[in-house]
């Protein structure tokens, strides 16, 4: 599946003339797979298994250096997450499991981890069951060709305020002082998902364009492939007739957007929600709600 992916991600950047493709996103656990099988079979127990994910790591950063772009994909993370625990009997380790989202730049270089925090219980969903919530926001945040970026997986989206906490990543300490421009925060979202047509499905949608336009910032969701998954989509900071979301099929592929940064600019200085956002933060006691 590695393999695969990695060929039609390459093709993709080979065959575009028109742009240069800056990143590319694929789904939460993507090349892995996400089914309970998976997890079952495929968490890594043995030194073979974390050998393994290591060669998938080896895949993304070859694929990253030939498209000249970043990738950010999924997998099975664990505690000591290097090339030494792959040699070592995993008798005596800590058997700790993370739904882990990587991006590697286009020198094939790692420049974001992020475990997800709220695993998902619900629906076709049983992730307790093998593994263990992440910890740290800030682990998603990256820089790609003048863009700030954050990364959340899948069910985090339903939670506001990790979302708040990506965008306000660099300002989060105690200590911090405002941002002295509207484009020092986090710009976009990444969320990396799997989200199967169950009983949260209907909700994606109103979750992904509330949390583009309370935040200010583009929402880019990936899924799965097939009738029972779709729709990846990218959601400007700003929805309205005028400025619709776009919105993918079924069908697997590689879909192209262009983000634009007047449109981030327009909707963080004319629309009031990124104004509250930064004025909550550091002016909590001010009295716009009278």
């Amino acid at each position: 599946a590695t393999k695969r992916i990695c060929s039609m991600v390459i093709s993709k950047a080979h065959a575009t003339t028109t742009i240069t493709i800056d990143l590319f996103v694929l789904p939460e656990l993507c090349p892995v797979g996400y089914s309970e099988d998976t997890f079952q079979r495929y968490r890594p127990f043995t030194p073979e298994l974390k050998r393994m994910y290591h060669q998938i790591d080896q895949e993304m950063e070859d694929t990253a250096r030939i498209c000249q772009a970043f990738v950010c994909y999924g997998t099975i993370g664990w505690e000591d997450d290097n090339y030494e625990s792959c040699k070592t009997s995993s008798e005596h380790q800590n058997n700790t499991f993370y739904i882990r989202q990587k991006v590697v730049n286009s020198s094939g270089l790692l420049v974001a981890s992020y475990d997800k925090i709220h695993l998902c219980d619900y629906g076709d969903c049983r992730e307790t069951r093998f593994f263990t919530p992440g910890r740290d926001v800030s682990s998603g945040s990256f820089d790609c060709q003048g863009w700030k970026l954050g990364l959340i997986v899948c069910a985090d989206i339903r939670y506001p305020l990790l979302c708040r906490q990506v965008v306000l990543n660099d300002y989060i300490q105690e200590d911090s002082l405002p941002p002295s421009s509207v484009l020092d925060t986090c710009q976009v979202i990444l969320q990396p998902a799997c989200f199967s047509r169950d009983l949260s499905f209907r909700t994606w949608k109103s979750f992904r364009e509330t949390r583009a336009v309370e935040n200010a910032v583009y929402f880019v969701g990936t899924n799965y492939a097939g009738s029972y998954y779709g729709e990846s989509s990218v959601i400007p900071p700003w929805v309205d007739e005028n400025h619709e979301p776009l919105i993918w099929n079924t069908e697997s592929g590689v879909f192209e957007a262009v983000l634009e940064k007047d449109a981030l600019l327009w909707a963080r200085e004319q629309m009031p929600y990124y104004r509250f956002l930064i004025q909550d933060r550091f002016y909590p006691k001010s009295n716009r709600f009278l």
